[in-house]
């Protein structure tokens, strides 16, 4: 496993305990928020946005273990055994949480499904827009893969800040695209 990670306390004053771990891959970075073994979010990016800002730690997380060694599977090309660890659900609505829970159960690795689609899978059919919000506001970006909802007829629309190019990079490794 090539992980490179950084660990630290983010100090703010609604919760000073709150654990900051940057994982940082060949391609791909992922920052994860723990508060009292509750994974509050996670964000992604490129390795080469935070690569300067990382040095070596010798301990991580288990939480934080378990997302580099899934990291390192998936920038493999393989598909990862992601986590399953306790998330914050207060930081997102009912109809997002159905939403999120729809697409990891549902859509599999290296398959791809439109805005449309899991709406209606979810139960909301007409409701694109929502789900579209939904997924760029998903404070876990890698355990509910986001990267795999698609605008009508597959077309790339974004992927959170990291925008198209990350959600093309994301299909690739996953083999969904050429």
């Amino acid at each position: 496993m090539n992980i490179r990670a950084l660990t630290g306390k983010r100090n703010t004053k609604a919760n000073p305990m709150v654990r900051k771990e940057i994982l940082i891959g060949r391609d791909l970075a992922l920052t994860l928020f723990i508060d009292h073994e509750v994974l509050s979010s996670q964000h992604l990016n490129w390795a080469r946005n935070l690569a300067s800002q990382v040095t070596p730690v010798e301990r991580l997380s288990p939480l934080g273990l378990d997302m580099a060694r899934a990291l390192a599977v998936f920038e493999a090309g393989e598909m990862p055994q992601w986590p399953d660890p306790v998330l914050d659900w207060g930081r997102v609505g009912p109809f997002a949480r159905k939403v999120l829970e729809t697409l990891q159960r549902d859509v599999g690795y290296g398959e791809t499904i439109s805005y449309g689609e899991l709406a209606a899978l979810a139960g909301s059919p007409g409701a694109a827009r929502a789900v579209g919000r939904t997924m760029a506001n998903t404070p876990w970006s890698m355990l509910f893969p986001c990267h795999r909802v698609t605008g009508a007829r597959g077309k790339l629309l974004g992927f959170g800040s990291c925008g198209v190019e990350m959600q093309e990079f994301l299909l690739r490794l996953e083999g969904t695209l050429e």
